[in-house]
C-alpha cells in the first residue's frame, strides 16, 4: 500500500543532505520464540540444479518467514526493522509434482512438521498449514566467501518448552 503522503513528482525535485546507510544489520546469530508467516503460492520457488546427479533439471524450495518474539524491542532497535528471518526448505518433488515420501526424502520439512506437532501419519495435512506457527528457532549466519555477504538462516526449528 502507498504511503497517502508519498508524490513521486515532488520527491524527484527533493534535495537531501543526508548519506544512506550501506551496511544491513542482522539479527544476531542465537534461539529464539519465534511465529512462521503465512504460506501461500509466492513461498515457493524453482531454481536450476547446478550440481550433483540431478544437475540441469529444476529443484523446488519453500521460503518461510518467521517473525521473532522481541518483546523488548532489542532486536528491532539493533537492526532498525522488524526482526524476521527466512527458512529454506529444499523440497523433492515427484514427476507428477507431489512430494516425495519415504525414507531420507524431504527430510527438513519432516523435521518442521515435527517440531511444530503436524507430522502424524494418516492426519490430514497442507502445506498452508505452516502459517502462524510457534516454535523454538536457531538463527545462523553463514558468510560467502565469493562475494563477502552474510547469509542469516534458520538452522534448527523446536518444540517450543
Amino acid at each position: 500500500m502507498e504511503s497517502p503522503m508519498f508524490n513521486p513528482e515532488v520527491f524527484l525535485g527533493t534535495t537531501i543532505t543526508e548519506a544512506n546507510s550501506t551496511e544491513l544489520l542482522n539479527v544476531p546469530e542465537g534461539e529464539y520464540v519465534a511465529m512462521s508467516g503465512p504460506v501461500t503460492a509466492e513461498n515457493f520457488r524453482s531454481f536450476d540444479i547446478k550440481r550433483g546427479d540431478r544437475a540441469g533439471t529444476k529443484g523446488y524450495a519453500l521460503d518461510l518467514e518467521w517473525t521473532l518474539n522481541d518483546d523488548s524491542g532489542a532486536i528491532k532497535t539493533y537492526i532498525g526493522r522488524t526482526p524476521k528471518v527466512r527458512q529454506s526448505l529444499s523440497l523433492e518433488i515427484r514427476g507428477d509434482g507431489s512430494l516425495e515420501f519415504g525414507k531420507g526424502k524431504n527430510v527438513e520439512l519432516g523435521r518442521l512438521r515435527e517440531a511444530l506437532g503436524q507430522n502424524g501419519s494418516g492426519v490430514p495435512w497442507a502445506m498452508s498449514m505452516l502459517g502462524g506457527q510457534v516454535a523454538k528457532i536457531a538463527v545462523k549466519h553463514t558468510l560467502d566467501a565469493a562475494s563477502g555477504r552474510t547469509y542469516v538462516n534458520v538452522s534448527k526449528v523446536a518444540k517450543v518448552s
